[in-house]
């Protein structure tokens, strides 16, 4: 029997992070034939293997599958490729569905029979008490989710993240999936590509439902509670919005790439940031000059005149 919903799990060297998502996807309540589950390996060198294996003989609709390139882009469009169902529901390996989860997301296309996508509330769980620094301003970057308590159409300017999102397949593919260059591969923080493909699901007259009963909550880890981690992510912002910029004009030619690098450090100097959101807004635009640079460096000079 054809699964309805194929449940797509990125998840690279983070074993134990991946059993909690595992045994909530244990908990739901839909018929197991409805749906499966695939854990994309996104190169692992741990026990993720091992713990796919394990959860295999409670979910005989679990199956993991081998991606070898790193990257979440990468890894998402992968598990759609390779998605039986007709809806494709993407979760991050850190989020812990809630009972009745995938049914909220399966009733989400039901209710609206032409809608392309469903997606959920992203309730963040901290590791403990949260410090005074770290305010609301920051939490869009934990991945938070909340387009209030009633169901319905989301605007083009609501974008949801693919920690909790479910796409029709063939709508997915259509768009060729996450564009890699947009999203975090290894150590960096690079964090766009869900951002670029929901904003060409809308430009391509696609739309997107929201199901306050789809929620998700997202663990964070003790390591991301830290001005470190902040700053790090800000200069990780500021990389993704000159690549932003570059799918909307991808051949600015060396000198505008040189004119936005100056600008961005221009910014970074103004006065009025201070504390840990200084420190974040001139790392997001120290990493926006940065990668601005980087790119004039390919453009060839000119030959010079004799």
């Amino acid at each position: 029997m054809t699964p309805r919903v194929s449940v797509v799990i990125p998840s690279r060297d983070r074993a134990e992070v991946l059993d909690g998502c595992l045994a909530a996807l244990a908990a739901q309540d839909a018929p197991s034939d409805d749906y499966e589950i695939i854990v994309v390996d996104n190169g692992s060198t741990d026990d993720t293997p091992a713990t796919v294996a394990c959860w295999r003989d409670a979910m005989p609709n679990l199956r993991g599958e081998h991606e070898p390139c790193a990257g979440v882009s990468r890894a998402r469009t992968t598990g759609i490729d390779l998605a039986a169902g007709d809806i494709v529901a993407l979760l991050d390996d850190d989020t812990r569905p809630v009972p009745g989860w995938l049914r909220a997301v399966v009733a989400g296309f039901e209710h609206r029979p032409g809608v392309d996508a469903v997606c959920g509330p992203i309730v963040l769980a901290w590791p403990g008490p949260r410090p005074r620094w770290l305010t609301a301003r920051f939490e869009v970057w934990y991945s938070v989710q909340d387009f209030g308590t009633t169901p319905r159409l989301l605007d083009a300017t609501e974008l949801p993240w693919a920690a909790n999102v479910a796409v029709r397949r063939t709508r997915a593919r259509d768009l060729g999936g996450f564009a890699e260059e947009l999203d975090r591969s290894g150590t960096n923080l690079v964090s766009g590509g869900d951002v670029d493909f929901f904003a060409r699901l809308h430009q391509a007259g696609g739309t997107v439902a929201y199901e306050p009963d789809a929620a998700v909550a997202h663990a964070i880890p003790a390591s991301r509670v830290s001005r470190r981690w902040v700053i790090r992510r800000g200069y990780g912002q500021g990389i993704t919005d000159l690549l932003m910029e570059q799918r909307t004009d991808p051949a600015p030619g060396r000198g505008a790439l040189v004119r936005r690098a100056g600008r961005a450090l221009g910014r970074g100097t103004v006065r009025g940031w201070r504390g840990t959101a200084g420190l974040v807004w001139r790392a997001q635009q120290l990493g926006y000059a940065c990668r601005a640079l980087v790119l004039a460096r390919t453009y060839a000079r000119p030959p010079s005149p004799r």
